[in-house]
């Protein structure tokens, strides 16, 4: 066997499960010494002796005690480490001395040999305070074992990590298909086959049967990578890989690839040449990480085999250009190129304009030479660009209405050019979010900049904080509530607080806590400061148990605004992402789960539509109006009408703001005429953690919805370039006459006018565009009726 953690966690649950020895003991595998990385842990969660076994670098083994002391004189396999693992008395009642490691070896073959026996045995309990459902069945011995007799007991045997709900919704899943007898088969066999397929190889690179002496051991094969590709093929699927913080689970969601590596960089391209077969495999892999993997960039590397990527992460990969690959990747939504050294051509800003289906795009920390063309990206939602050497705003950026939440980062670029757009405008508000240092920009770019930031309400400043202790000292906290526990959520830390503030980013975030007790909240005193402080200590705690919560909210504190009332506006902001944080942690069940966010989304929805009502409000006032406050007095009055998340209950300058009722009733009006038809639920769906949950909680139709307007994408690319072939075409009449019907029944399938296409011209860009921008319109309206299904069921009008 090699030393792997498949073969560690089956070795020790075989261990556990036909004997006691495990009864009172817990053994636990980790990487180098006793507080690295934990690799398993098998044994009682009460157990009264925690042994463990370091693995060091040459995969030897050295078992150690519950204060650290050294259980054997040399590190030796994983065999002899357990069985110095274990007390003196169960190893008598094994049978096995010391000194007989290779009779344990072949104990563990003998009681791990069936297959369903190795998928139990190989099932990895989450590293957790919680006891999950798949830790109750493999720490409950053998009278616990899943036999598979119904269909969640044999998703929960083949995929031991899902928790309850994930499997349910598998189960959902493949019961909507059809068959799921069939189903739920043959991702049993698929599994095997791809198990045994990989084993063969794994052995056969393993073990040179050339060298005499029954073999030898290919440690470059160990050491360079095979191995490594091995394992973590195995684990995508198993489902077990998680990429850009999330796991596929779901039958149709396609499979997550990790093959990055942290602490050796690889050769993959060398051993990817050797793999077996296995392609019906990779062309379900959607989701593929390679982050510190050198690749080839000329199209005949491993890139070349993944036809159906959705997302892609190569960063610190060394390339020096665009990989071919990723130009014909038509269904990225996400690519993170970080960290080379790409530098871009015209030919490959072409093929990255054309990767029309991207929401996220990462190029940051390279010498790109020229900027990317964004004018066909009509969801991008992220786009960084620091550090890329550009001079001014990328290409097409503003041919698009971009989302409210629209992310541009160009920090570390040597600005020369800032944009003429028009104050107070969307464009200006991207602008006056973008992330960048205005002390480095020109004089002129400089009051240019700081026009548009003015005029959305945000000013240039140098974030700086006070130190935790004396911020936790403005913020004190009643007892009780200090140590109530929130539902699935846990106490708060005061500890969490110098924690978060040592993060690389978190200045921005305590900036906005400590502008709070300069906000009417706080200055009010009383209940109003009490609740204020109760929510700051929520959103620290949350922020506290979830890292990707952690890293939105100190993105979101980049852009610190303008009046004594500015911090509690952005805080707000902030509060619905804690809120839909809170939501998914404190539900018992899906339905209470879509009852807290579905309400959560249409506030969030309709405080976007306030903030536009209080936008116009400042464009058509003259002078220079406290722009923030205006904002906040428009919030607070509506807040209760129009059940406003996370607002506050007072404000400090509501009479200098300038906004009297009569401004509030007109505005309660103005939004209640935006949400008409589909104005609620088009905002709502602007929502991340709304989308998010749709996808959820329908897999199925997501991914079947996704799938048919891809085909459209691609038909629509496919029309598009027969129409140029048509235009440009000397062939003989019969030939033509193919073409043309071949424009025909492509127009008629994308529902376009065929006078449209039969113009003997080329599709022009702004055609084209408008077509894309029609299909993801279409695209979106399964989500609508599900966000309509859902308002309904909570008896709320959708506008």
């Amino acid at each position: 066997w090699l030393a792997t953690a498949d073969t560690e966690r089956l070795a020790l649950n075989a261990l556990r499960i036909h004997s006691d020895a495990l009864a009172r003991l817990r053994i636990e595998v980790r990487q180098q010494s006793l507080d690295g990385e934990l690799i398993c842990s098998v044994g009682s969660a009460d157990a009264t002796t925690v042994n463990t076994l370091i693995k060091d670098a040459d995969s030897r083994y050295t078992a150690h005690d519950a204060q650290g002391q050294h259980l054997q004189d040399r590190p030796g396999d994983l065999f002899q480490a357990i069985l110095n693992a274990l007390p003196a008395d169960q190893r008598q009642t094994l049978g096995y001395r010391l000194d007989d490691a290779a009779g344990f070896k072949h104990w563990i073959l003998a009681k791990t040999e069936p297959a369903s026996v190795r998928r139990t045995l190989l099932a990895e309990p989450p590293i957790s305070d919680r006891v999950a459902t798949e830790t109750t069945i493999l720490l409950g011995g053998p009278g616990y074992s899943r036999a598979g007799q119904t269909l969640l007991d044999r998703i929960q045997d083949i995929y031991p990590h899902l928790n309850e709900t994930e499997v349910q919704g598998f189960a959902q899943a493949l019961s909507t298909q059809g068959d799921a007898e069939s189903g739920i088969r043959r991702i049993e066999n698929d599994l095997d086959t791809l198990r045994i397929a990989l084993d063969t190889w794994r052995f056969e690179e393993v073990i040179n049967w050339h060298s005499g002496n029954g073999g030898t051991h290919n440690l470059t094969f160990m050491l360079d990578g095979g191995l490594h590709l091995s394992e973590r093929l195995m684990a995508c699927f198993e489902r077990k890989a998680t990429v850009f913080g999330e796991r596929s689970v779901a039958p149709h969601a396609g499979y997550t690839l990790d093959l990055s590596s942290e602490m050796r960089r690889y050769n993959l391209e060398h051993w990817w040449k050797k793999l077996p077969d296995i392609k019906p495999y990779l062309d379900q892999i959607t989701t593929l990480s390679l982050d510190n993997v050198p690749l080839a960039t000329d199209g005949s590397g491993l890139l070349k085999d993944f036809h159906h990527l959705r997302q892609l992460s190569a960063r610190n990969c060394e390339l020096k250009q665009l990989p071919k690959d990723i130009g014909r990747m038509r269904q990225l939504e996400t690519l993170r190129l970080s960290g080379n050294q790409i530098q871009l051509t015209p030919q490959t800003v072409e093929e990255l304009k054309n990767l029309t289906r991207l929401q996220t795009l990462r190029l940051d920390l390279n010498p790109l030479g020229l900027a990317p063309n964004v004018s066909r990206m009509p969801r991008l939602g992220i786009l960084t660009l620091n550090e890329t050497g550009l001079t001014t705003w990328p290409e097409g950026l503003f041919e698009k209405h971009r989302p409210r939440q629209f992310f541009l980062d160009m920090l570390g670029n040597p600005i020369e050019e800032v944009p003429r757009v028009v104050p107070g405008s969307n464009n200006a508000f991207i602008i006056a979010r973008t992330r960048l240092i205005a002390s480095e920009l020109s004089d002129v770019n400089r009051v240019l900049y700081e026009k548009y930031r003015t005029s959305v309400g945000l000013i240039p400043e140098h974030v700086t904080s006070t130190t935790t202790t004396e911020m936790i000292r403005r913020w004190p906290l009643k007892t009780d509530a200090l140590f109530n526990r929130m539902p699935g959520i846990g106490i708060y830390r005061p500890e969490a607080w110098p924690d978060l503030a040592s993060e690389p980013n978190s200045r921005g975030f305590f900036k906005i806590i400590d502008d709070l007790t300069q906000s009417a909240d706080y200055r009010s005193g009383g209940s109003a400061r009490e609740q204020l402080s109760e929510r700051v200590w929520r959103m620290i705690h949350a922020i506290d148990i979830d890292k990707n919560l952690r890293q939105d909210l100190f993105e979101m504190a980049i852009a610190p605004v303008n009046c004594r009332d500015a911090g509690a506006q952005v805080f707000n902001q902030m509060g619905i992402r804690v809120l839909a944080a809170e939501a998914r942690l404190s539900s018992t069940s899906r339905a209470m789960l879509e009852q807290k966010l579905v309400t959560l989304a249409r506030g969030a929805a309709r405080l976007d539509y306030v903030n536009d009502v209080a936008q116009a409000d400042i464009q058509s006032r003259g002078g220079n109006p406290d722009v923030v406050e205006v904002y906040l007095a428009y919030q607070t009055g509506l807040a209760q009408r129009l059940d406003l998340p996370w607002q506050s209950q007072n404000m400090l300058f509501r009479i200098t703001a300038g906004v009297d009722q009569a401004k509030i009733d007109l505005a309660f009006e103005t939004v209640n005429a935006m949400e008409a038809g589909d104005g609620l639920i088009n905002r709502m769906l602007e929502q991340p953690f709304w989308t998010d949950y749709l996808r959820e909680a329908h897999p199925d139709s997501y991914y079947a919805n996704k799938a048919r307007f891809e085909e459209r994408s691609s038909q629509l690319d496919d029309l598009r370039t027969a129409q140029a072939d048509w235009a440009g075409s000397n062939d003989p009449y019969q030939q033509k006459a193919a073409l043309r019907d071949k424009l025909k029944d492509l127009a008629r399938i994308l529902g376009v006018p065929k006078e449209q296409v039969l113009t003997g011209q080329p599709m022009p860009d702004s055609v084209y565009e408008h077509l894309i921008n029609d299909l993801g319109d279409q695209e979106q309206q399964l989500s609508r009726q599900q966000t309509r299904d859902a308002l309904e069921k909570l008896a709320l009008p959708p506008g």
